[in-house]
């Protein structure tokens, strides 16, 4: 079927954002950990997510500060 053999090709796609690539490499590096630590090393999101809280926190504020101007 030509719908499935679009939605399986993945050049049909691309990103609308650049995800948490525009962020810096410390959001990056802490999304990444998120992510790939709950599958690859068994952790609960939870517990990974409240590690890094205070960085995802530190890296939004300045983007909050500058929508507040």
């Amino acid at each position: 079927m030509q719908i499935y053999d679009d939605l399986a090709d993945q050049s049909m796609f691309t990103f609308v954002f650049s995800c948490h690539g525009g962020f810096g490499q410390d959001m990056t590096d802490t999304l990444d950990t998120i992510y790939n630590a709950t599958i690859d090393d068994g952790d609960t999101y939870n517990h990974i997510f409240s590690e890094s809280y205070s960085i995802i926190e530190t890296t939004l504020d300045r983007y909050r500060a500058a929508i507040a101007g």
